[in-house]
C-alpha cells in the first residue's frame, strides 16, 4: 500500500514538473527579454529592424485590456513635500506622469531640463500622488514600433511590439518603456484579435501582415540615433502630401508650420513658452502658450470623502478589563486641485500653433533680394500669431557704420527717417490644399542720410564733384500665394508665386552757389528715382526629424537670384540650439545696368536659439 501511494505521488510530481517547467522556463524568457528591451541603449546597436505602425485602431481595441488605469485611491499632497519642492520641480514631475514616463527617466530629464534634482523619499512621494491623480482615467495608445529580426530572404520575425502613451520621437517613445508597454512576440502569439474582421487571429499575425503590406513606416536608422536612412543609403521615394490637413478648416497650425518653413523652425519644444534667437542681424523673442490637452478640460477638484477612522473606545463599566474598538465615520476635507487651471498636454509642443506675441529687430529686405547687413535696413516689429508689423529705424545700426564693406560685399544704400513695415501670412482658398497669402510692405519718410561708411569731408569738397551715389529703398511690396507639402513627415517644402516691386532713389552732394556771399556750397540732395517690379517666385525646403535638421531656399526676382542655407545644431534637447547660415545673391538674368546691384554678395552668419 505504501508503494502504490509511493509510485502515485512520485507519478503526480513528474506530471506538474513536465508541464509547469516550460510555462516557467517562457516566463522567464518573456521577462528577460523584456528587461533587455527596457532600455534601447541595449538594443539600438544591434542587427534588429525598427518600425513605426502606421494603423493604430486594432491594437487600440486588442489591447485595451492590457492598458486600463489603476483604481488606486487618490491621496492628498501634505503641506510638508510642498515646502520641500520647488513648484516648477513638482509640475515636471506631474508632466511626466501623464506622458506616462518611466519613473527613472523622469529623474534623467528632470535634472537634464531643470538642473534639479530631488531626494529620492520626496520624489517618490510626488511620482505617487500625481499618478493616484490619474488613477481610473484610460490611457490611449498614441504610437506604436516593431521591432524585428532581419531576413537574407527578406522576411522577418518580430521581436516585440513597444507601445506610447505620447508621440515626441522615438528615443523619447521607448527609451524607457515600462515593462507594461512591452509585449514580446510569445505575448503578441496570445493575443486575440477583437477586431469583428479578424475575429480568430492573433494579435502577432496580423502585425505580420502589416509589414507585407507596408502599413509601417521604416524608423531603423533613427532607433539607433545616426538620422533618417535617405542619409546613408539609396533614396527611397516616400509619400508626398499638403502640410493642411482639411482643406475646408486651415487651422493656426496649418499657418504656423507654413512660417516655420520660411523662418527656420524645425524643431520643436515641449513644455516652454518662450523662444529667443540672437544673431548679428537679429535678435527675437516669441511667447507661445503650452498645449492644452485634448478635451481642453479643467482638472475636476477632488471631493470631500467620507472615510472610516479607527477609535479606542473607552473600558466599559460592565467589564474594565476589555477594550472595544469600534469605527465612527469623520468628513476628511483633502486637497483640492485649482478649479481654474487648464490641463496641458505634455506630448504637444509649444511651437504647435502661432506665438500669442513677440518682438524682433532685423536687418534686411529679404523680398527683393537684398539680404541682411547688406540691406541697410533695420527694423523693430511687433509680432502677434501670423503678422508682423514695426518700424524702419533711422539708422544703419552703429557696430556696421565704419566700414564700406561687410563681409567683403560692397556697400551701396544708405538710410532715411522712420517708416513702417508689415508682413503677414493669411489663408484665402485658390486651390485645394494650398491657400497660404504671404504679403510683406514697407515705406521710408524723409529725406535720405548720407551713408555714414563714405568719406564725408571727400563727399562735400565744392572743387570736386561728388564721387559716390547713394540708394535709398524708398518702399517695396511683395504678394505671393503659397502653398506646402511634405514628404514622409521629414522634407517640408513651401512654394510661392507672385509679384514684387521697389522704389529706389540716388543721393548725393551737390555743389551750388550761395548768393548771398558768392561761396560755394555742398547739399545733399536727391538724384534720380525709379520703379522695379515683375514676377517672383520662391522656394523653400526644411528637413526636419533628424539629428542635425538643415534647410535652403532661393528666391527669384528682377534677373537675380538670392540664396539660403541654414543648419541647425542642439546643444542641450529642449533648450538651447545654434545654426550656421548663409544668405546670397548674384545675377543670372541681369547685365548690372543697375549701378546700385553687386556682382554677387555672400554673408555668413551664427544664430543662438534659446527655449524656456
Amino acid at each position: 500500500m505504501v508503494k502504490k501511494i509511493v509510485l502515485t505521488f512520485s507519478l503526480l510530481i513528474g506530471f506538474l514538473i513536465t508541464t509547469a517547467y516550460p510555462q516557467l522556463k517562457n516566463d522567464a524568457a518573456n521577462l528577460k527579454l523584456k528587461n533587455v528591451l527596457g532600455n534601447l541603449k541595449n538594443h539600438r546597436f544591434g542587427p534588429n529592424y525598427y518600425y513605426q505602425v502606421k494603423d493604430l485602431k486594432v491594437i487600440k481595441a486588442s489591447l485595451q485590456q492590457f492598458i486600463q488605469a489603476e483604481g488606486t485611491p487618490k491621496v492628498a499632497m501634505s503641506d510638508e513635500i510642498l515646502k520641500k519642492v520647488d513648484k516648477k520641480v513638482a509640475e515636471y514631475i506631474e508632466n511626466g506622469v501623464k506622458a506616462d514616463d518611466a519613473p527613472m527617466a523622469i529623474k534623467e530629464n528632470l535634472y537634464r531640463d531643470l538642473s534639479q534634482s530631488i531626494p529620492d523619499d520626496d520624489f517618490d512621494a510626488l511620482y505617487a500622488y500625481f499618478k493616484s491623480k490619474l488613477a481610473g482615467k484610460g490611457k490611449e495608445i498614441k504610437t506604436a514600433y516593431l521591432i524585428t529580426t532581419p531576413n537574407e530572404k527578406g522576411d522577418e520575425s518580430i521581436v516585440a511590439l513597444i507601445i506610447a502613451f505620447k508621440s515626441i520621437d522615438i528615443e523619447e517613445d521607448i527609451g524607457f518603456p515600462a515593462k507594461s508597454n512591452i509585449f514580446t512576440y510569445m505575448d503578441l502569439k496570445e493575443i486575440d484579435i477583437t477586431d469583428e474582421a479578424n475575429q480568430g487571429r492573433k494579435l502577432y499575425d496580423l502585425l505580420n501582415d502589416y509589414i507585407l503590406q507596408q502599413n509601417v513606416n521604416d524608423v531603423t536608422l533613427r532607433a539607433r540615433g545616426i538620422g533618417q536612412k535617405q542619409w546613408l543609403l539609396p533614396f527611397d521615394y516616400g509619400v508626398t502630401s499638403s502640410l493642411i490637413v482639411d482643406e475646408g478648416n486651415i487651422t493656426s497650425n496649418d499657418v504656423q508650420n507654413f512660417i516655420r518653413i520660411s523662418e527656420t523652425m524645425p524643431l520643436d519644444f515641449f513644455q516652454k513658452e518662450n523662444e529667443i534667437i540672437l544673431s548679428g542681424d537679429q535678435i527675437s523673442w516669441r511667447r507661445y502658450k503650452r498645449q492644452l490637452s485634448e478635451d481642453g478640460s479643467e482638472p475636476a477638484p477632488i471631493e470631500d470623502k467620507k472615510v472610516k477612522v479607527a477609535t479606542k473606545a473607552q473600558p466599559g463599566p460592565a467589564d474594565k478589563s476589555k477594550t472595544a474598538t469600534t469605527q465612527k465615520t469623520a468628513l476628511v476635507a483633502e486637497t483640492p486641485t485649482e478649479p481654474t487651471e487648464l490641463e496641458t498636454d505634455p506630448t504637444k509642443a509649444s511651437n504647435y500653433n502661432l506665438p500669442d506675441y513677440g518682438i524682433e529687430l532685423k536687418y534686411g529686405i529679404d523680398e527683393i533680394n537684398f539680404p541682411s547687413l547688406w540691406s541697410e535696413r533695420l527694423t523693430l516689429s511687433a509680432i502677434w500669431q501670423s503678422v508682423k508689423l514695426g518700424v524702419i529705424l533711422p539708422s544703419d545700426g552703429s557696430i556696421y557704420s565704419s566700414s564700406a564693406n561687410v563681409f567683403g560685399q560692397k556697400r551701396q544704400f544708405t538710410n532715411a527717417g522712420t517708416g513702417i513695415a508689415g508682413s503677414f501670412d493669411f489663408p484665402i482658398k485658390v486651390a485645394p490644399k494650398s491657400g497660404i497669402f504671404h504679403m510683406d510692405f514697407a515705406y521710408v519718410n524723409g529725406n535720405a542720410n548720407p551713408a555714414s561708411y563714405r568719406n564725408k569731408l571727400e563727399r562735400q569738397d565744392t572743387s570736386n564733384t561728388d564721387p559716390y551715389l547713394d540708394y535709398l529703398i524708398r518702399a517695396n511690396a511683395q504678394i505671393h500665394y503659397t502653398f506646402a507639402t511634405k514628404i514622409d513627415d521629414n522634407y517640408w517644402l513651401r512654394y510661392s508665386v507672385g509679384a514684387t516691386l521697389y522704389n529706389i532713389e540716388s543721393w548725393s552732394y551737390e555743389n551750388s552757389l550761395n548768393y548771398e556771399d558768392g561761396d560755394k556750397e555742398s547739399n545733399y540732395k536727391q538724384k534720380e528715382t525709379e520703379t522695379v517690379g515683375g514676377i517672383s517666385g520662391k522656394i523653400e525646403l526644411m528637413v526636419r526629424d533628424i539629428t542635425t535638421p538643415w534647410g535652403a531656399s532661393v528666391q527669384y526676382f528682377d534677373g537675380t537670384l538670392s540664396t539660403y542655407i541654414w543648419l541647425r545644431i542642439p546643444i542641450t534637447r529642449n533648450s538651447v540650439s545654434f545654426q550656421i547660415d548663409g544668405k546670397g545673391y548674384f545675377p543670372v538674368f541681369d547685365d548690372l545696368s543697375r549701378p546700385w546691384k553687386n556682382t554677387s554678395a555672400f554673408i555668413p552668419m551664427g544664430r543662438l536659439i534659446v527655449n524656456f
